[in-house]
């Protein structure tokens, strides 16, 4: 990997968890819950159940209109991409943490 794909890959993971993060938040702060009963977060818009949860509903939502998500959705089965439940878990506890400090 060049120097350049990894500024380019580092740039990308950036934008995503900036993303995914503000919307931890924002979901937050408007007391919603975050995932359904049963959930996968690898069904693509055309095999995704009635309902997989908020978080994962809202980002399918805004891949729709961002760039950043839309690729981050159209990754293989099995590429990280940071919307399991248990990254959600951890994400909040981190920023649980942080707002304690």
């Amino acid at each position: 990997m060049t120097e350049k794909q990894i500024v380019e890959d580092r740039k990308y993971w950036r934008c995503v968890l900036d993303r995914i993060v503000t919307l931890i938040i924002t979901m937050s702060k408007c007391n919603i819950a975050f995932r359904a009963h049963r959930e996968n977060d690898s069904y693509t818009d055309d095999d995704r159940p009635s309902s997989c949860g908020n978080f994962l509903e809202f980002i399918h939502l805004i891949a729709k209109y961002d760039p950043v998500f839309e690729h981050l959705l159209k990754q293989p089965k099995g590429t990280t991409k940071y919307l399991s439940g248990s990254i959600q878990n951890e994400s909040i506890n981190m920023l649980n943490f942080l707002q304690d400090m």
